[in-house]
């Protein structure tokens, strides 16, 4: 296990006297040895959602396993429905799903109608091309229907 200072590791065993948890997540700042030839022990800075750090404590090398965050991909990989919702699967797994009523051209299409999508543009696009209905990952990441979307700032 390649343990990297300055980079997040995940915690895998609850520490409930500092309130940690298995899955949360720390930075490695330092990696010191047992004074009696025991395990090494890791030195870790916890921060708050708000990025400000939180507390410094130690806990055993064997605790900690290196973390990398989630590769972010918003290319579409799958389309699927149901009688009253579309759901787009994403490259990275995310699954966004909201009514069908979003997109009135898909509602009243036929069911064979709605499975021939094809992807477009750089993956970002489904296009159900007998329809001329377009959809825009960033559309639904917005959350808001883009038939009555009125944004405010």
């Amino acid at each position: 296990m390649e343990l990297e200072l300055y980079k997040p590791v995940i915690i895998t065993q609850d520490f409930p006297e500092y309130n940690l948890y298995s899955g949360d997540i720390a930075t490695l700042i330092d990696s010191i040895p047992h004074p009696e030839q025991g395990e090494e022990g890791a030195i870790l800075e916890i921060f708050s959602e708000m990025d400000e750090s939180v507390k410094i404590l130690t806990v055993p090398q064997s605790s900690i396993q290196p973390w990398q965050p989630p590769i972010i991909d918003e290319r579409v990989k799958a389309v699927s429905f149901t009688e009253t919702m579309i759901s787009v699967t994403l490259q990275d797994d995310r699954v966004i799903t909201v009514p069908l009523t979003w997109y009135p051209r898909l509602l009243w299409a036929t069911p064979e109608q709605r499975q021939n999508w094809a992807i477009h543009g750089a993956g970002d696009r489904v296009r159900w091309e007998m329809l001329h209905q377009d959809l825009k990952v960033e559309t639904l990441l917005r959350g808001v229907s883009p038939a009555t979307a009125t944004v405010h700032h």
